[in-house]
């Protein structure tokens, strides 16, 4: 057999009857230091084992459905009733104002009368600019449970209303309302006026 000093290497072939028994140290003949007998061997190292690594389940996201021209169509005969009663309360305010500081002053009247009109339009389009831009939904929305989001799926914003609502419904109106009715043909029931603002209307 052939012992080797664990300090400094040094080996010898030795016959191992010529052992005795009890010995339980060696000592070099090289270096002098003593090491333990017999030698131990040095362990064989254990196979890195690789990590388990479970498999991740796919995540499946539902994508918001988008409503159909009929619930919009919904949404906006209840818009034009609640604007229809606003409108009438303004009316009648302005009415009882123009009675009463403009009595029989014909042009006195027609100012007034010019800047009711004016008041009339403004709350229009600040009615639907005033709810699309803080939460996306008019109140027939609201009733009807749709929502208008931007084509990514967040929040409108003011910026954006005002351009989808006064810009995109302006041109959407002027092509003799074709821009409405591409809602019916749109993959994602989108109107022009969608389109030029980059929104969509989805199901809550």
């Amino acid at each position: 057999m052939t012992i080797t000093c664990p300090h400094c290497r040094y080996s010898r072939d030795i016959d191992p009857l010529t052992v005795p028994a009890n010995v339980v140290r060696v000592l070099c003949p090289e270096c002098g230091k003593r090491f333990p007998w017999p030698p131990k061997e040095p362990a064989e190292p254990r196979p890195e084992v690789e990590p388990r690594v479970r498999p991740s389940l796919p995540v499946t996201r539902t994508l918001p459905r988008t409503a159909g021209f009929g619930l919009r169509l919904v949404a906006q005969l209840i818009d034009g009733l609640a604007y229809g009663l606003l409108t009438l309360i303004i009316a009648i305010g302005l009415y009882l104002i123009i009675a009463f500081f403009g009595g029989s002053n014909e042009r006195v009247l027609g100012m007034m009368s010019g800047l009711a009109l004016f008041t009339i339009i403004a709350v229009s389009w600040l009615f639907s600019v005033f709810f699309i831009g803080y939460c996306g939904q008019t109140p027939g929305k609201m009733v009807t449970r749709i929502k208008v989001v931007r084509s990514s799926g967040g929040e409108i914003g003011f910026g954006a209303a005002i351009f989808r609502e006064l810009v995109g419904k302006f041109i959407s109106t002027m092509l003799f309302g074709c821009g409405y009715l591409m809602v019916l043909f749109d993959e994602q029931h989108r109107g022009l006026h969608d389109k030029i603002a980059d929104t969509k209307v989805v199901k809550l």
